[in-house]
């Protein structure tokens, strides 16, 4: 439905865009969900399972009915459709009738339809005497009567059935138009049950008989009035929202997938407040199932938040959902009618701030075609084939095709009557090339995108591809012209042959350029390879080069994880496919940027790469006429400016030594058209300015020369000056030359988009602090905009007037115009419009000086008094932020921009973006006008200056009085104040951060941690700058939630927050504050956005709560009590009457972890073999909720670590030693080295008596210092009945040694025996006597051991070792004790090459002794070393470590013992053993287990999991919450 309005002018702040969350976007979530649940129970196989997916809601989900089902997948994918319908393009099957769209289903399919759109299901106005006619009839079935499926036109609801049934069967997806917003106007029609005034909005609360005058900047009227007369529905109204939910659960039941909204601007949004009276409507109705919604929101109201209804179907949508982009509907229907496919033409889509997935785009509308207006009926078949090769083919947005009634348009009448309501229309739905494009669209789905023009501007190239290295791209190319040969043409696309489907030819790719193709003339071809993409990532650039602060980069990828970007500017961070980042900010001109992205393929696990680099480039020259100037006379005047505001303002005060910019006459860009509707020769023609202590005054010259230039057209002559008749906005651009107050982005709005929509920025050489706008006629306006780094406020900081809710002050400007100009000559280009008139696009240039015939047409007759205008504005220096000092210093930066509501169509100083498109159609619905008047324009030209005329000081260093440094944000957030000093001192500092979701820095050097990563921390002094790196580690913290809270979400228009809490009333009444209460903070814990208000204690109980915005607006409304208090931790969603309970169990996650310990140095430690070190962790916050640590080696051959963090070397070679709590982790690299061939020896002396006060010692040679020598010998102290002492000895080494005695006083008895004699061949015990010659050899053998004991019994190793005594016994075996990572372990001294074998007995509390069922185990004592065995295990491991006993394990299993939740996975496995399973099974019905151990839990109890492999069954107890 057609139903808009447009103010030229823009008229108002744009509202801020909303924020809030959508209360049902969990729900979606679990759609999902339900999908993955159908996949998971075929992967069963053949087990019965049954899973239960209601859940979130009773009805039937489309998104779990269709992408979720496997029959569906099979048939989507057999026809190539996209997967999500947010990419896919739609079929606006326009009137046909359900069993129509049936019989053709299969065609649609093998067209490429994505999905089929219908018209409205619900019964409409039937006027009997219309038939099925088009004309005068069609829009009746945009009136509704009630909310029951079928009508004259579509057919019945068994019909809608047997449609959705059938698509489903060929892949297709079905959207049904819906009108939501009204009724007929005919009120006896409507049905008994809606017959209820209170259904609909009241007819008396607007203006017009019917309550139809709406004024379209004015968001209540087009929201709350009867549009055309319609009975406007009470959308404010829960029943009335709930009958229309009903209305479509209904539909989706009937396997409708998606909805389309018509008039869906005109109902209000859930933030907006109109007559006191806030709406649920949207949140209740869209909350129906749907996997796909979208809105009729056409673009170009004032105060229209396009972006925020973008979010709202988005969010309440299963898979998608967006806004119709009109506006780029006209942008290619003015293209294909001028034939002009330039790329500045086509090439930018008005988002309105959305992104470009939640588009919807056409070449043309129902409405645009059937309206009275005809705005595209006019198009032929060969221009639609065109508009589609472009709409079809873009990345952006979901493309529907209008297919028009048979016979109809072009040519032909409108409706020529050749086919009724309820037929088919024509065949262009399925022409070749249209169809073609759809398969392009699909095979190319994901892909990123390039517009060039192919030779001439009438033939254009749409590349689709992927950064790959693989032919699986390709390229739609519409050529309103002949025959182009693309040989030698740059490309995107890989190297590779790419056939043409629709005219059979090709084109060869290779190293970038097509080497051989045509585009045939006056065709759409489509050139394109479908085929797998390899995994990739990449980064692509805007433009390889830029002149503005920055250039955005975006970062894609496909089947890769672990993605991670780096700039050589040193910012970096993770991303996912689609992230734009901006880079360039610290580099000067000539320098370049690499961004450098890497990711791991989720298919090979190969790495993966991409690179782009950008470079910073002086701003073109742009060598304009010497009639254009800037600061032709000086650099302006201090002087004060008298004049009156408002009409007949005074130029007595102006003279020519203030003129800083010079313009020319009749040089608006319209004047370029060939076919231009109409020339209005007004132009920006002088622009003047001074200051004084107070202010800065400007006046700017506007001459009409249309009395000596084609002077048959009295347009705008007859409708007077633009001060008398129009609304238009000037912008003036503002720089104050200082760097702490830049505004970024190109003085784009930070909420996306351009200030007003007027298509407007500031860029190469231009510098931004303010931008100052006030209408022709002053109606509208002042305003002051400022900004950060990020942009524009789209709120004014200085208006008209105050406002709290927008924190907008009341500006000082004083504004005037009126007759006449101060130039004696008014200097210009003659000529009338076209080229037939001598007017060529670019006649400004000083190329083309002496070709343009520049004149003064004061002395052709122009009368200037009477027709030329001025302008003057005195604009307080306090709300630019600048002092009269400062510009006298410094001086002020001026841009003058004139326009027509939507961009620039003159400026002073004089841009050639006012004359880049000057010669291609306008895209609004004046197509004869300049694309000018609708284009993007970056001003990059050098300002006009005011003052400084003291050389500004160069700057010659600067240096910040910091090194870089390390936060931990796992405490909580500190910032840090950082100062840099400038060389000469004193000079203008400017902070910027390469990436503020790390650290952001504000305009004094206050830096603040965001989240963890690095980020380069810049300061900047006139073109010099130094870097700091700022290391973020850690995780903030998410703080307690106090018992008495309340959260908000902030309505739209609201500026702040706050709560007014009161109980009782008169005497007995208590609140928080004065009202309007207490500040409401951002709210930062329990899961939530918004706002958040601990309240006291004395007002938890029986309570009231108005929240408000500090100023005028207010929920409950005003004299109206607050909402119930009653304590507590409650929600407020910014629309709802009543607060709704909510719990808090915000799990306060691990942010950090990090290992210390002992050698531990830079991440790395060394041990040697057999060694061990204690490790620690911390876990940071302090109060995460779940501070556990698990200890892993990656390599547990190499290196062992026990539950406490101590790791033990095991054998030469590298492990990673992994502490993890929570989802992270930290990881230390040991090296395990052998020891340096050195063995310990004991010597163990026995019958050996010493006197008191005599010392045994054993000396000799064993390679030591001091030989033979007390110093250097062993101390041998009494152990048992023995004297011991151990020396370390290079292995190998042939000992020679004997024992001494030492008395108190020093004196040395040698042992009479001769030297003993060994070789260290091992660590071993020499075992000698006094005056002995034998040495008995024995090495220690560790017995590690693993057994499960009961209480009350004691492990032993029994066995024969060659122990003295009886062997096999407990007395002559070993007690194992037991270690602190659960096993058991003891150590026995064996003659070296003692063939031992060994037994593990246990012994309970009475004696009595159960030997292990395992055979004897068996080793040789041939060196000291440890073993490993486990009870009932035969197998001795030589590493020390006991062998794992078979058991069935997985996450969760502790014990033997297993707990899940009703309807959750867990998959399970088997320890201890490389066999293959043989079976599962399951004893209970509270869970089923499948054939590969994934166990699922059905239903509340307790079962047993067996599992048989190794001739042994193992079970584990499972219990079912």
């Amino acid at each position: 439905m057609k139903a808009s309005g447009y103010s030229a002018g823009g008229g108002s702040q744009h509202p801020p865009q909303s924020g809030n969350r959508s209360p049902f976007r969990k729900r979606a979530v679990w759609k999902k969900l339900a999908a993955g649940a159908v996949a998971l129970a075929t992967a069963f196989g053949g087990m019965g399972l049954a899973v239960s997916t209601a859940s979130a809601s009773t009805g039937r989900d489309s998104y779990a009915d269709t992408v979720g089902n496997a029959t569906f997948e099979t048939a989507r994918e057999k026809y190539g459709l996209t997967k999500h319908m947010k990419n896919g393009a739609i079929l606006h099957a326009w009137m046909w009738s359900f069993k129509n769209i049936t019989k053709h289903m299969e065609e649609i399919a093998n067209a490429g339809y994505t999905s089929v759109q219908t018209e409205p299901m619900s019964k409409i106005k039937e006027v009997a005497a219309n038939g099925k006619k088009f004309t005068e009839n069609w829009y009746y079935v945009y009136q509704p009567t009630n909310t029951s499926i079928g009508n004259f036109v579509v057919g019945t609801e068994a019909d809608l059935k047997e449609m959705t049934a059938t698509a489903h069967k060929y892949g297709v997806r079905v959207i049904v138009d819906v009108v939501a917003n009204h009724f007929t106007s005919d009120w006896n029609a409507i049905d008994s049950d809606w017959k209820n005034k209170d259904y609909f909005h009241s007819r008396s609360n607007c203006g017009g008989t019917d309550g139809d005058q709406i004024n379209y900047s004015s968001r209540r009227d087009v929201t709350q009035c009867h549009l055309l007369g319609l009975w406007d529905l009470n959308t404010q109204s829960q029943t009335v929202a709930d009958r229309m939910k009903d209305f479509l659960t209904t539909a989706v039941d009937d396997g409708v997938d998606g909805f389309r909204f018509d008039a869906a601007k005109h109902v209000e949004l859930p933030t907006e407040k109109f007559d006191n009276k806030t709406s649920n409507y949207w949140n209740t109705i869209l909350n129906n199932g749907a996997q796909f919604q979208y809105g009729e929101v056409l673009q170009g109201d004032s105060g229209l938040d396009y972006k925020a209804y973008a979010n709202l179907f988005k969010d309440n949508s299963t898979d998608g959902g967006g806004n119709t982009a009109s506006d780029y509907g006209k942008t290619v229907r003015a293209a294909i009618k001028s034939g002009n496919l330039g790329v500045n033409m086509v090439k930018n889509i008005n988002t309105g701030g959305a992104s470009e997935d939640q588009l919807v785009t056409w070449v043309e509308s129902h409405d645009n075609y059937a309206n009275g207006d005809k705005e595209s009926t006019s198009l032929t078949d060969y221009q639609l084939m065109m508009g589609w090769a472009i709409v079809g083919s873009r990345k952006a947005g979901a493309p529907l095709y209008f297919n028009r009634p048979v016979g109809s348009g072009g040519t032909n009448a409108q409706f020529a009557e050749q086919s009724q309501l309820g037929d088919t229309g024509d065949d262009m739905w399925k022409n070749k090339s249209v169809v073609a494009v759809n398969h392009f669209r699909n095979a190319m789905d994901g892909k990123s995108e390039s517009l060039n023009n192919c030779g001439e501007n009438s033939c254009l190239m749409i590349e689709r591809f992927t950064k790959d290295g693989v032919a699986n791209d390709g390229v739609v190319i519409a050529n309103m012209g002949g025959d182009q040969n693309l040989a030698g043409t740059a490309v995107s696309l890989d190297d590779g042959t790419y056939p043409d489907e629709v005219n059979g030819g090709k084109i060869v790719v290779k190293d970038g350029k097509i080497t051989s193709g045509t585009a045939k003339g006056n065709a759409v071809s489509a050139f394109y390879l479908k085929g797998e993409s390899k995994p990739y990532v990449s980064a692509e650039a805007a433009s390889n080069t830029f002149t503005s602060d920055t250039v955005k980069v975006t970062l894609h990828a496909k089947d890769a994880k672990d993605l991670k970007y780096t700039t050589s500017e040193g910012a970096s961070g993770s991303f996912k496919d689609g992230d734009v980042i901006s880079v360039g900010s610290s580099i000067s001109v000539g320098e370049s940027v690499t961004v450098t992205v890497t990711g791991t393929s989720t298919k090979d696990g190969s790495k993966l790469t991409g690179k782009a680099t950008v470079s910073k480039v002086e701003v073109a020259k742009q060598n304009l006429a010497s009639q254009y100037g800037t600061n032709k006379v000086g650099n302006g005047v201090k002087k004060t400016i008298n004049f009156n505001a408002g009409k007949g303002a005074s130029l007595a005060d102006w003279d020519s030594s203030m003129l800083i910019a010079q313009g020319a006459a009749n040089d608006d860009p319209r004047v370029y058209r060939p076919n231009s509707m109409y020339e209005v020769p007004i132009d920006l023609y002088a622009l003047y300015g001074a200051y004084d202590d107070d202010n800065l005054y400007l006046m700017w010259e506007m001459t009409n020369v249309q009395d000596v230039v084609d002077t048959q057209d009295d347009y705008p002559l007859s409708q007077g000056h633009l001060w008398q008749t129009q609304n238009l906005p000037f912008h003036i651009a503002i720089d104050t030359k200082d760097d702490s107050t830049r505004v970024g982005n190109d003085a784009g709005l930070k909420t996306g988009g351009t200030l007003w929509n007027s298509g407007i920025s500031w860029g190469g050489s231009q510098k931004v602090n303010k931008v100052v706008t006030i209408s022709t006629n002053g109606s509208n306006g002042p305003w002051i905009y400022s900004g950060d780094s990020e942009g524009l406020d789209s709120n004014a900081e200085y208006g008209p007037a105050a406002n709290a809710t927008t924190n907008t002050k009341k500006s000082g400007i004083k504004f005037g115009y009126g007759n006449g100009i101060l130039s004696d000559k008014v200097i210009g280009i003659d000529g009338g419009w076209g080229e037939s008139n001598g007017r060529v696009t670019g006649d400004m240039k000083a190329e083309n000086e002496s070709k343009a015939k520049w004149v003064n047409f004061n002395e052709k007759g122009h009368d200037s008094a009477k027709m030329d205008d001025h302008y003057e504005i005195a604009i307080p220096l306090s709300e630019l932020g600048t002092t009269a000092e400062r510009i006298a210093t410094n001086g002020i930066g001026i841009q003058l921009a004139a326009t027509f509501g939507l961009s620039a169509m003159d400026s002073l100083p004089y841009d050639l973006a006012m004359n880049d498109n000057a010669d291609l159609p306008d895209t609004t619905s004046q197509e004869n006008n300049s694309f000018e008047k609708s284009d993007l324009d970056n001003f990059t030209v050098a300002m006009a200056n005011i003052g400084g005329k003291e050389d500004p000081v160069e700057t010659k260093s600067v240096k910040i009085d910091q090194s870089s440094y390390t936060t931990d944000i796992s405490s909580g957030v500190t910032t840090k104040q950082l100062t840099a000093t400038t060389d000469p001192a004193g000079a203008s500092v400017s902070w910027s951060s390469s990436d503020k979701s790390v650290a952001t820095v504000d305009s004094k050097g206050v830096v603040t941690p965001v989240k963890a990563g690095t980020v380069k921390i810049t300061a900047k002094a006139g073109d010099k700058s130094d870097t700091i790196t700022v290391t973020v580690i850690g995780e903030v913290p998410v703080p307690p939630v106090t018992a008495n809270t309340i959260y908000a979400s902030k309505p739209s228009g609201w500026g702040k927050m706050y709560a007014y809490v009161y109980t009782g009333d008169g005497a007995t009444a208590v609140n928080n504050a004065a009202w309007p209460g207490m500040e409401m903070e951002k709210a930062d814990n329990c899961d939530q956005t918004g706002y958040k208000y601990v309240v006291p204690d004395n007002l938890a109980k029986g309570a009231k709560v108005i929240f408000n915005d500090g100023g005028s607006q207010q929920y409950p409304g005003s004299r109206e009590p607050g909402l119930d208090y009653d304590g507590g931790t409650v929600k407020w969603d910014g629309s709802s009457s009543a607060l709704t309970a909510l719990e808090c169990n915000t799990p306060i996650p691990v942010s950090s972890v990090s290992i210390s310990g002992s050698g531990v140095s830079s991440g790395k430690l060394s041990l040697k073999k057999g060694a061990s070190a204690q490790l620690t962790a911390t876990v940071n916050p302090s109060n995460a909720t779940d501070k556990t640590v698990a200890w892993s080696s990656s390599d547990i051959a190499v290196a062992a670590v026990d539950k406490t963090g101590k790791v033990t070397g095991v054998k030469a070679g590298t492990a990673t030693i992994t502490a993890t709590a929570g989802d992270k982790s930290a990881s230390v690299q040991l090296t395990v080295t052998a020891p340096n061939e050195t063995v310990d020896i004991m010597f163990k002396a026995t019958d050996v008596t010493l006197k008191s006060g005599e010392t045994l010692y054993a000396v000799g040679d064993w390679g030591q210092a001091n030989a033979w020598k007390r110093a250097g010998g062993v101390k041998l102290a009494k152990n048992g009945s023995a004297y011991t002492g151990t020396a370390t000895v290079t292995k190998g080494h042939a000992m020679a040694f004997r024992l001494i005695k030492v008395d108190a006083s020093g004196k040395t008895t040698w042992d009479p025996a001769a030297d003993r004699k060994a070789t260290a061949d091992q660590s071993k015990t020499l075992e000698v006597t006094w005056d002995g010659r034998a040495v008995s050899q024995t090495v220690d053998i560790t017995i590690n051991a693993a057994a499960d004991l009961k209480s009350g019994e004691t492990l032993y190793a029994v066995g024969d070792w060659g122990q003295d005594g009886k062997t096999w016994t407990r007395a002559s075996g070993v007690k194992l004790a037991a270690k602190s990572d659960g096993a058991y372990t003891g150590i026995v001294s064996v003659k070296t090459g003692h063939a031992m074998a060994f037994r593990l007995i246990k012994v309970d509390a009475g004696g009595r002794t159960t030997w292990d069922s395992a055979s004897d185990r068996k080793t040789t004592a041939d060196k000291t070393k440890a073993i490993g065995v486990a009870w009932s295990v035969s197998t001795v491991n030589e590493n020390g470590v006991p062998p794992v006993t078979l058991a069935i394990t997985g996450d969760g299993v502790s014990n033997g013992k297993l707990t899940l939740s009703a309807g959750s996975l867990a998959r399970l496995s088997v320890s201890g053993t490389s066999s293959k399973v043989d079976m599962w099974w399951s004893d209970g019905a509270a869970v089923a287990v499948s054939g590969t151990g994934t166990v699922y839990a059905v239903q509340k109890g307790t079962a047993k999991v067996n599992a048989k492999v190794d001739g042994k069954t193992l079970s584990l107890t499972v219990t079912v919450q």
